[in-house]
């Protein structure tokens, strides 16, 4: 499986990740570790088909919870390690 490119659009992870930037992500980097805290990573929305970039910002009982660095623009939200789609290697 071949590295993706997704185009970030929105302010939620701003300074570190502007609207417009292209990421390169790792779809296979998690599937024999587990994400760690300040990793940036991509959750795929299945019903909408929207990606949502955002930083692991506390990881307990096996739930990642996610937030944007641009804490006023940034919805966070919690997720189990199969709704994370990959890692951004490269911004």
């Amino acid at each position: 499986m071949a590295p993706s490119l997704l185009r970030v659009k929105g302010n939620s992870m701003r300074p570190t990740i502007q609207s417009g930037d292209i990421v390169l992500i790792n779809r296979w980097a998690y599937w024999f570790s587990k994400p760690k805290l300040k990793d940036i990573v991509v959750v795929k929305d299945s019903i909408h088909s929207h990606y949502f970039v955002k930083r692991v910002h506390i990881i307990k009982n096996g739930r990642y919870l996610l937030k944007g660095d641009n804490k006023k623009e940034s919805v966070s939200m919690a997720v189990g390690k199969k709704d994370i789609y990959g890692k951004v290697l490269m911004f």
